[in-house]
C-alpha cells in the first residue's frame, strides 16, 4: 500500500473518488513471480495504469496506462523510487 500512496502522490491527476486499485501476484512461464498494482476506473471497470514495483520479465520498475495503450511502458527505472525522480 505504500508504493501506491507514493505513486498517487506523484499523479495528482488520479480522482480517488473515481478510481479503485488493485493488488496481482503475476505467474509469467519464465521468469520469477511478481506483484503489481492497478489503478481502474470505478465507473468502467477499465485499467488506467499498471504498476511494476520490480517485473519478473525486465527485473525493472515499471509504469504501464492507457495513455499509450499498454503498447509499452511508459516509464521505467532500477526501483520503483527511481520512477518518480
Amino acid at each position: 500500500m505504500k508504493q501506491v500512496k507514493t505513486f498517487l502522490k506523484h499523479n495528482p491527476q488520479i480522482d480517488l473518488l473515481q478510481h479503485y486499485v488493485f493488488f496481482k501476484n503475476n505467474c509469467p512461464m519464465r521468469g520469477p513471480l511478481y506483484d503489481d498494482f492497478r489503478i481502474c476506473n470505478i465507473e468502467t471497470g477499465d485499467v488506467v495504469f499498471t504498476v511494476i514495483p520490480k517485473c519478473g520479465h525486465s527485473g525493472l520498475a515499471e509504469i504501464w496506462g492507457r495513455e499509450n495503450d499498454f503498447k509499452g511502458p511508459i516509464k521505467t527505472a532500477e526501483t520503483f523510487l527511481k520512477l518518480f525522480s
